[in-house]
């Protein structure tokens, strides 16, 4: 019973160690930019709306996240 223990501890602790590795190669490929697609709005005697894509940058993201951690 204890040789069994052993082996399935050492099988875990190899799993966790290889997954430890993906999530910090995985970490390293962050995109700087991000693509985002509204719906289309209901126009009203306009003559074209606001766009339906837009794209957040990395810095824009970050300083809207620190702007919205100060006002909560």
């Amino acid at each position: 019973m204890r040789e069994m223990l052993t082996a399935v501890s050492c099988v875990l602790s190899g799993a966790a160690q290889k997954q430890a590795s993906r999530v910090l190669l995985a970490s390293r490929n962050f995109a700087n930019d991000a693509t985002f697609e509204m719906k289309k709005c209901d126009l009203h005697r306009l003559e074209e709306g606001p766009p339906v894509t837009t794209v957040l940058t990395r810095e824009d993201g970050l300083r809207y996240y620190r702007m919205m951690q100060t006002v909560c």
